[in-house]
């Protein structure tokens, strides 16, 4: 049964714990292309493939060679009404 709490912050987290061999993270943020003005259009789809170019310690081929190295799959998605990041793998990983 999936639990959701609310932390002090405001954050709702949902979480539910399985007997399996995978394992799955995903954040939802409640922003997609309906909450866009039209001079700003595309935005939320843009921020979604910068976070996987990399940060000041880590380059997008760091990010994806460990990604690959626990044999997980890391992807995101937007939609109208949000934007999705998610990785899946396995639990030993976890």
């Amino acid at each position: 049964m999936a639990e959701i709490i609310t932390l002090q912050n405001g954050l709702r987290v949902c979480y539910e714990k399985k007997d399996s061999l995978s394992c799955a993270f995903g954040v939802f943020v409640d922003a997609g292309s309906r909450n866009e003005s039209p001079e700003k259009n595309g935005i939320a789809h843009f921020i979604e493939h910068m976070t996987f170019k990399g940060t000041q310690t880590r380059s997008a081929f760091d990010i994806a060679d460990e990604t690959d190295m626990m044999g997980a799959n890391c992807n995101a998605y937007t939609s109208k009404t949000a934007t999705v990041y998610y990785i899946t793998g396995l639990n030993k990983f976890a």
